[in-house]
């Protein structure tokens, strides 16, 4: 059996609880909170960029101030306007209250009221009174002008005012013709020019603190209308172009400032796919260019860690160095007991086949052996403990956790066979000297941890169940694997070795004698996958050592 490992299981998983998480606390309040907060998640995006939160923050702080301007300049000029309207209008009927001073004007009858009879003196007055009214009338805004006498009888008019039959003051016309200056607003909306609106001035006509009348001139309140809602709509098109240009230069600006958290944002990735070389142009001289410089210090120090944890994981295992190097701020000296499996392996009559080799050549013999077995051990997550001389040592179930490390490590014994039986073929085709070897495997309680002086310590497993794999392997026959009985006949292991009793060796250190299996091979289920796999590393082992097996 191989074994696979997915690289993108923990962080699925991970992802997986947080959403269920968030699905549980969803679930647990009422009704509508669920459905306002599933619409929320799924309307607002989970990642919003720092220059579009800046670009909105400043938007709506401009729009609350813009608008609050805007609101007071429209204020103001309304006040301003409405002013200067009611203070042109008091002007112009106080004029004409003036000029209207006369009392033998005000003494005159009605302009409907004139006869024939009446002297020449009257009728020529009375055609000064209608032609100054007539020509108030004519000036841009105003739609009317009336004089009135001091009971309240209209002397002369032009236009229209609040005071005419069926419009809106028509029977409060005492209540505004009195001895003071006053301004009406007011609206007439089915008048026979249709909508009006307007504002009236009213002027008492005096003569040595006498009222004798009164004059009033109407305006055309639509024309301050027309021009407060001119202003408004220019303020408002101001403050919204304010708003859009602050909202683009904010962009532009956040988009600018926030480039270098991008540059961080891609360096931190380039972190985490292990580019531990990757670098931030330093030119900034402000907080972000301390933290770029100290973004760049770090990855020089992961840099060389990287390359410390390398060349560590290439004179021991890469699991033994991880655990290592999890573990520097403990107790280097500490141990436990464990449960787990040894392999032994060496080189059969090493001895004589180095004598009649240089030694180059028994370096080259050497590293296709160690090549060979260290690519067969990842296969079953063994993990190399050590090489010493034509000997390899690999341990299974420490450091990595491994249930089902007693059938892996005997699997890797097999697998390795397999390896080296096929490799020899190729050696023999070419007339080079074959590489026989010897496996032994035992399984049992064994002390694991970090041993030796505190200056120069070594991970590795000791205790009875390690000698005596190393006495299996020494016993051995050439090119086979040896197990004991006891290991044979753990639970289900019988199921998927094929092995043969082989003898009982009397063992060096051991009172009785140990009864032995040979695995001869795994079970067909098992080995569908692993002769695919014998047939990939042969290749490379032919691939990486051509040039030296033609040497040979």
């Amino acid at each position: 059996m191989l074994v696979s490992k997915n690289s993108d299981t923990k962080n699925y998983v991970q992802h997986k609880h947080r959403r269920l998480h968030r699905r549980k606390e969803i679930t647990s309040l009422p009704s509508t909170a669920q459905f306002i907060l599933r619409l929320f998640n799924r309307i607002i995006p989970h990642y919003i960029p720092v220059a579009i939160k800046l670009a909105l923050s400043i938007g709506i702080l401009l729009t609350l101030v813009m608008t609050l301007l805007g609101a007071m300049i429209i204020h103001k000029q309304t006040q301003l306007m409405r002013n200067q309207i009611k203070l042109q209008g008091s002007t112009l009927v106080q004029t004409l209250a003036k000029s209207l001073g006369d009392p033998m004007i005000l003494a005159l009858p009605s302009d409907k009221a004139l006869s024939k009879n009446d002297p020449l003196d009257k009728r020529a007055l009375l055609l000064t009174l209608k032609t100054m009214i007539t020509q108030i009338t004519t000036s841009p805004g105003i739609l009317g002008a009336s004089v009135y006498s001091d009971d309240g009888k209209v002397l002369s008019y032009s236009g229209i005012n609040p005071f005419l039959k069926d419009a809106p003051y028509e029977k409060q016309r005492q209540r505004y013709l009195t001895d003071r200056l006053k301004n009406l607003e007011w609206k007439w909306e089915d008048s026979p020019q249709g909508y009006i609106s307007a504002i009236t001035f009213i002027s008492p006509i005096k003569l040595q603190n006498t009222t004798f009348g009164h004059a009033v001139v109407t305006f055309n309140h639509e024309l301050l209308d027309n021009s407060i809602a001119g202003v408004i709509q220019s303020i408002i098109i101001a403050t919204l172009l304010m708003i859009l240009l602050g909202i683009i230069i904010s962009y532009v600006l956040g988009r600018r400032l926030t480039r270098p958290l991008y540059d961080l944002m891609e360096a931190s990735r380039q972190i985490g796919h292990g580019n531990y070389s990757y670098r931030l142009p330093e030119q900034r001289r402000d907080e972000i260019g301390y933290l770029m410089k100290s973004y760049n210090t770090m990855a020089q120090g992961l840099y060389q860690k990287a390359q410390v944890e390398d060349a560590f994981s290439r004179h021991v295992s890469p699991s033994i160095a991880k655990e290592i190097i999890a573990n520097m701020d403990r107790n280097l000296l500490s141990t436990k007991h464990v449960h787990a499996s040894v392999l032994f392996v060496d080189i059969v009559g090493f001895t004589a086949i180095s004598e009649s080799m240089s030694p180059e050549r028994v370096a080259h013999l050497l590293n296709e052996f160690y090549t060979g077995i260290s690519k067969v051990s990842k296969l079953y997550k063994g993990t190399i403990d050590k090489y010493m001389g034509d000997c390899a040592m690999v341990v299974f179930g420490i450091p990595e956790q491994d249930e089902d490390h007693v059938f892996h490590s005997i699997a890797c014994g097999v697998a390795f066979r397999k390896l080296m039986l096929r490799y020899n073929e190729l050696r023999e085709q070419r007339g080079l000297t074959p590489i026989h070897f010897r496996i032994g495997v035992n399984t049992g309680d064994m002390l694991a941890g970090n041993m030796g002086p505190a200056e120069r310590i070594q991970y590795t497993v000791v205790g009875d169940s390690v000698n005596l794999a190393s006495r299996l392997c020494a016993v051995a026959p050439p090119d086979s694997v040896i197990i004991t009985d006891n290991t044979y006949n753990l639970s289900g292991l019988r199921l998927k070795l094929k092995a043969l009793k082989h003898k009982c060796i009397e063992i060096r250190g051991i009172t009785e004698p140990v009864n032995t299996y040979m695995v001869q091979d795994l079970h067909e289920r098992y080995t569908d996958k692993l002769d695919q796999e014998i047939d990939r590393i042969t290749q490379e082992l032919i691939g990486a050592n051509s040039e030296q097996l033609m040497a040979e």
